[in-house]
């Protein structure tokens, strides 16, 4: 049994505090029944942010059972909430928590006098009311020896990973909190894609000199952007779910011995599985049919290599 509680404080660093950066974007406009226009917004620092302050809370276990040799599973549940957390909280959500009443945020937008558009936005460093994560992770691991082929140190390994994120929230004070716990869509509010749940099979297989080693990887299926209701502010709010296998084969005589060499072929993305879509509108330059970020957009790819150790 394992556990932790403890108290962390972290300052703004040097760019939370004086960066500037110009970009232009596209931004939905909620005054207006979310109509789309492009404007210009700078990324910008805040000299006046305070310390943020996080609580962490875990507690896991690791289970090794006399009855099944060469087998581990571990799990752990972890909370960690931020006061005060340091970030910036993208162009787009500055507009939107604005119109949901965080009057504070309205002071970073700035309307056309005539026509009350937006034209220009600051991105800037902020301290966040509050943020939080909570999520469990399993580990399991199997190892055996085999009989099956013959050879020297004949041997299997399975492993699965698995992570299941239940809260990945923001509050910002005067606004309802939004979380983004299986937002899997682009960049449009300026969040990476996080799963509600995430996979990884591993399974290695090894005979004397030669190794092969075959894993997938699966991303549950999510939502475009937290923030919007289907049927209401976008008909389609859904991103599909990924799974993607990578092989590899490889061949080292002695990987023990002085000078020891390796010889390898890799395949990723060995079914050649198209990314789902998750249009992203944001970018100024044009749009993105996917998070690119999280899923894979390169297809099959082949690598061959070879290592020397010495």
């Amino acid at each position: 049994m394992r556990g932790t509680a403890s108290r962390d404080t972290r300052a703004a660093n040097l760019s939370e505090r004086f960066d500037l950066q110009n970009r232009g974007f596209t931004a939905r406009d909620p005054l207006f029944g979310n109509t789309v226009y492009s404007l210009s917004a700078t990324s910008t620092g805040n000299p006046a942010v305070e310390p943020e302050k996080a609580d962490t809370f875990t507690v896991g276990a690791v289970y090794q059972p006399n009855q099944i040799e060469g087998l581990s599973m571990s799990l752990d549940w972890y909370s960690i909430s931020i006061r005060d957390a340091i970030g910036q909280i993208g162009p787009q959500a500055v507009i939107d928590n604005c119109f949901a009443g965080a009057t504070a945020l309205c002071a970073l937008i700035t309307r056309d006098p005539q026509s009350n558009e937006i034209v220009f936005v600051q991105n800037k460093f902020l301290n966040v009311a509050q943020a939080k994560v909570v999520g469990t992770d399993l580990d399991i691991q199997y190892t055996h020896d085999l009989h099956l082929l013959g050879g020297a140190g004949e041997a299997m390994r399975a492993r699965l990973i698995a992570s299941w994120l239940g809260e990945n929230s923001t509050r910002l004070a005067g606004a309802p909190k939004i979380d983004r716990a299986g937002q899997t869509g682009g960049s449009a509010t300026g969040y990476i894609g996080m799963p509600d749940l995430q996979l990884t099979a591993a399974l290695t297989y090894r005979n004397g000199p030669w190794q092969m080693y075959l894993q997938g990887h699966f991303i549950d299926s999510g939502q475009l952007d937290a923030t919007l209701r289907q049927g209401i502010d976008i008909d389609d709010n859904t991103v599909a779910s990924a799974f993607y296998t990578d092989l590899r084969l490889s061949y080292s005589p002695d990987p023990e011995a002085f000078g020891s060499w390796e010889i390898y072929a890799k395949i990723e993305n060995l079914f050649d599985r198209d990314p789902p879509r998750a249009a992203d509108f944001s970018d100024f330059a044009g749009a993105t049919d996917t998070n690119e970020t999280l899923f894979d957009v390169l297809g099959r790819r082949y690598t061959l290599g070879a290592h020397l150790r010495f």
